[in-house]
């Protein structure tokens, strides 16, 4: 007779890598003719920006850049700045093969230094970690009906939210600003831009995606007065993209994020032939998971009563798709400057480390968050001001619950300072958290039966039942398979509506 076996593709998600490695920061500045001479360095502000990642067969290759931005105080006394970037490529190799995957890149800055070899040249020495982890979209074939040869199926039923695909597309945004009334721009100081999405749509395998690309920028203003102070703007665009989704419809959950992979900024004349219009250039990647609902029924276990039979099994990892992270978290500092700090200039914030940990409560972020600030002291010199403050976070869990972080972002949206009557700096800052939580599972599954048809199993002849003395919580199944009958068979001649026995009994098994 012939094997009647119908197959299923499960959705199987793994992590199939879970790296770190070290981008070297190495370059020497120096000053264009138009910078003056170097008096003192007020702060070295470097920033790691993944602009793509791209997967082919077991490497992963992300493509990214490092933005070094050096504030200084001239031999004139006035601040300036001068920037530096630094493309970079890294090639990571997972034993496995990526499949579809989803990758999550987390970069930490784990120092800099920089300092002045004479007054037109700056040495600037570093290192960044790239924290890479790829979890694969894939499939797995298992079997799922067999309907002949007398082969009996063990089967679990489990309903799972799996990833099922991944998206990811980078675009760029070109707009041109106009600065109103405020004075024409000489230099560009410091730019600040971060991606926030605000909004997305499902529609037939398509991610219609919104945000918000959000812009600081100190800049000097032209003006014959040396002493005027520089000025702060800030500026929100509006982004929209679509991306293919394979997989996703209207009950899909799906987790979008909006990253920087790298800006422009350039000021151009007016029609009036001021320098007052801002070109703005931005590299935004945009990226997706897309979850399903799906209830799997696993064959774990077989056998057959005609025949003996070997079969293949694997164990399969299964993460279920707990819920979305988006949450604000707000930063509230007063600290003390020890510059004399009169007005202030401009405030940011980078975080500097994060990580997470597991509890009985959930999983807990921490992560230290510099507040950086740019003042000027009673005489007018720019001074740099920075606080480092913890903040933790927990993402509530059930108890005993197996969960997993994925897609952690930690992003500061927004900073504000001012100087309080005490002298102090009184910090306000935005933070924005996203992600997703996962549950994680292994179970195993029978994916391929193979019956041995020259070994027959004997039929008794002698008796059509047996007298089974069953104990308290035996499964029905193993019963079944230890006297070569069939769940069904056993639990109709007894009565039993559960395949688990609540209390010792005899039971009748019918003999095949």
């Amino acid at each position: 007779m012939e094997l009647q076996i119908k197959k299923q593709t499960l959705p199987v998600n793994e992590i199939v890598l879970d790296s770190q490695t070290e981008q070297p920061l190495e370059c020497d500045v120096l000053l264009p003719d138009y910078c003056p001479d170097i008096q003192r360095i007020l702060n070295c502000d470097v920033c790691c920006l993944i602009r793509e990642t791209h997967a082919a067969q077991q490497r992963l290759t992300i493509e990214g850049e490092l933005r070094l931005t050096v504030l200084y105080v001239s031999d004139s006394g006035m601040l300036r700045s001068i920037d530096q970037k630094q493309p970079f490529v890294r090639h990571l190799d997972s034993k496995t093969p990526l499949e579809n995957p989803i990758t999550e890149v987390l970069c930490k800055v784990d120092y800099v230094n920089c300092r002045a070899i004479s007054s037109r040249r700056l040495e600037v020495r570093g290192a960044v970690t790239l924290k890479v982890r790829a979890m694969n979209c894939s499939g797995c074939e298992a079997i799922r009906d067999c309907g002949s040869m007398g082969i009996q199926l063990k089967t679990k039923s489990m309903d799972i939210n799996a990833c099922v695909s991944g998206s990811e597309n980078c675009f760029v945004l070109r707009e041109e600003l106009e600065l109103g009334g405020r004075p024409p721009i000489s230099q560009i100081l410091f730019s600040q831009m971060q991606a926030v999405l605000t909004d997305y749509k499902v529609i037939s395998g398509k991610i219609v995606t919104k945000g918000d690309l959000k812009l600081k920028m100190l800049y000097l203003p032209l003006s014959s007065d040396e002493k005027e102070p520089p000025q702060e703007l800030e500026y929100t665009l509006s982004i929209s993209q679509i991306l293919n989704a394979e997989g996703a419809g209207e009950d899909s959950d799906c987790c979008v994020t909006y990253e920087i992979g790298g800006w422009e900024l350039q000021p151009k004349t007016d029609m009036d032939g001021e320098m007052k219009v801002l070109s703005v250039e931005a590299q935004v990647r945009a990226s997706a998971a897309v979850h399903q609902p799906k209830t799997l029924s696993l064959v774990q276990d077989c056998y057959s009563t005609d025949c003996e039979l070997g079969f293949e099994e694997k164990q399969l990892p299964f993460l279920h798709y707990l819920s979305g992270l988006k949450e604000s978290h707000r930063i509230r500092e007063s600290f003390a400057t020890g510059k004399n700090a009169q007005s202030v200039l401009s405030a940011w914030s980078r975080v500097k480390e994060q990580q997470t940990r597991y509890s009985e409560e959930g999983i807990i972020l921490s992560a230290n968050i510099a507040l950086l600030a740019l003042v000027l002291d009673e005489e007018g010199i720019p001074q740099f001001c920075e606080e480092v403050v913890q903040v933790e976070h927990t993402v509530p869990l059930d108890r005993g619950q197996n969960a997993l972080l994925f897609g952690l972002r930690l992003l500061p949206v927004s900073a504000e300072a001012t100087v309080n009557g005490s002298g102090k700096l009184d910090f306000t800052c935005q933070l924005e958290l996203n992600g997703s939580v996962y549950s994680m599972e292994r179970q195993s599954a029978v994916c391929a039966i193979t019956p041995d048809e020259k070994r027959q199993k004997k039929r008794r002849e002698d008796s059509a039942l047996c007298i089974y003395y069953a104990d308290q919580q035996e499964s029905v199944w193993d019963i079944a398979k230890k006297y070569n009958s069939s769940v069904a068979a056993v639990m109709e001649e007894n009565g039993l509506d559960h395949d688990i026995l609540s209390q010792r009994t005899m039971l009748l098994i019918p003999m095949f």
